[in-house]
């Protein structure tokens, strides 16, 4: 049983908090609330998002650095919408995200972004 609106939770947790430490306890920590479990729960909940964590990870080391939190927030946002839609069978709709950010950003990776326009 869904405790709260899982796009608050979610955008909140992976756009507001960037550091990839972060986002897996911040990962853990919202999955944890849409399930009503905790760290400690002995069930699948726990393995589960342990591993859309660790894909996300997966899928920003692909990409490769230097860091850039906007594209590490849209990646955040569209893996997680996936899997909540996956899980849960709630849709979120996502427009289409590019970013508006890299003239500002010295370290823009440009056309290797799949952010980039």
């Amino acid at each position: 049983m869904l405790k709260t609106d899982p796009t608050i939770l979610f955008i909140e947790s992976n756009y507001l908090k960037m550091r990839p430490y972060v986002k897996i306890d911040a990962n853990i920590a919202v999955f944890s609330i849409l399930d009503g479990t905790t760290l400690i729960s002995d069930d699948q909940h726990y393995k589960k998002h342990m591993e859309f964590t660790s894909k996300l990870m997966a899928r920003m080391a692909e990409i490769g650095g230097p860091r850039c939190c906007k594209r590490n927030a849209f990646l955040a946002i569209i893996m997680g919408a996936e899997y909540i839609k996956e899980r849960y069978g709630i849709p979120m709709p996502l427009g289409d995200i590019k970013c508006e950010f890299s003239s500002w950003n010295k370290q823009c990776i440009g056309s290797r972004c799949p952010f980039h326009q």
